[in-house]
């Protein structure tokens, strides 16, 4: 019965409690990463509670029009935006867009799990882990700006992305 925010401070909370040096390990944590992933969880749950993410999966339908097919590509789309928050804003997006084209909710979430995850990595902020990494190699005097960024992870993102939307519309 315990939420994952729960399970989240309760393993944070032991992994403190059980070491020599807490503070030394606090020093490590990146605060600024912290921060900006609660803040972009703090936002989601905004959305999700104003109504505004119903308005999204309207939005999404009117854009696909009830196909199938660019349903599946208006979704992959999401390969674009940070995706931890997306994946839960999704969520009752996806309930809402099964509901309203009739769409098979496997095939949806299929998508935006591929959009989220194969293709968070193709900017510096699409995945929380290259956030993180970004603003460590930042603080090690190595910083990795976008251009830089995305001349290596863009490129490969796009092939897979395109592999997998192929892989979903055929199986699906």
């Amino acid at each position: 019965g315990l939420t994952m925010p729960s399970i989240g401070i309760l393993a944070a909370g032991a992994t403190l409690c059980t070491t020599k040096y807490p503070w030394g390990l606090l020093k490590q944590v990146e605060w600024k990463t912290l921060g900006f992933l609660v803040g972009l969880f703090l936002t989601v749950s905004g959305l999700e509670q104003t109504g505004l993410l119903n308005g999204l999966a309207q939005v999404l339908a009117k854009l696909a029009g009830g196909h199938p097919v660019r349903t599946v590509v208006v979704l992959i789309a999401s390969a674009f935006v940070d995706n931890v928050p997306m994946a839960a804003v999704m969520v009752p997006v996806l309930l809402s867009l099964s509901d309203t084209l009739g769409m098979d909710l496997q095939t949806l979430t299929w998508t935006v799990s591929k959009g989220t995850d194969i293709g968070g990595i193709a900017t510096p902020i699409g995945a929380s882990a290259n956030v993180t990494g970004v603003a460590v190699a930042a603080r090690e005097g190595a910083p990795i700006g976008w251009k830089r960024y995305c001349k290596y992870a863009l490129p490969a993102s796009v092939l897979v992305l395109l592999l997998s939307m192929t892989m979903i519309l055929l199986m699906h």
